[in-house]
């Protein structure tokens, strides 16, 4: 399963920190003009997912949402194979992070 999840919260270095936390995880920082610029990806989300890919939805040329689905939201965290929803969702609610799209594979 392919989840996002959505937050309004601006400070994506923070926010990535925070989950990192809450999850005892590790981000690696990433550069892409597809997903906005600086984007952190935590390769190992277990025992929660495969991955975790986090970043602002916001177009660095232009400004626009990179999601535009989604443009509620300032930043996305992306969940690749997801093997523990609830958890996670009750894990990162109290972060400001909030389930927005669920896609089964």
């Amino acid at each position: 399963m392919y989840l996002i999840l959505g937050s309004q919260v601006k400070d994506v270095i923070g926010a990535a920190a925070n989950i990192a936390e809450r999850l005892s995880l590790s981000f690696e920082w990433r550069d892409s003009s597809y997903w906005g610029g600086d984007y952190a990806l935590a390769r190992d989300a277990a025992p929660f997912a495969k991955s975790l890919k986090l970043h602002v939805n916001v177009d660095v040329v232009d400004g626009t949402p990179i999601f535009d689905e989604h443009r509620a939201f300032h930043l996305l965290l992306h969940v690749e194979a997801c093997a523990e929803e609830e958890a996670l969702v009750k894990e990162l609610a109290p972060l400001g992070f909030e389930l927005i799209s669920r896609k089964f594979h």
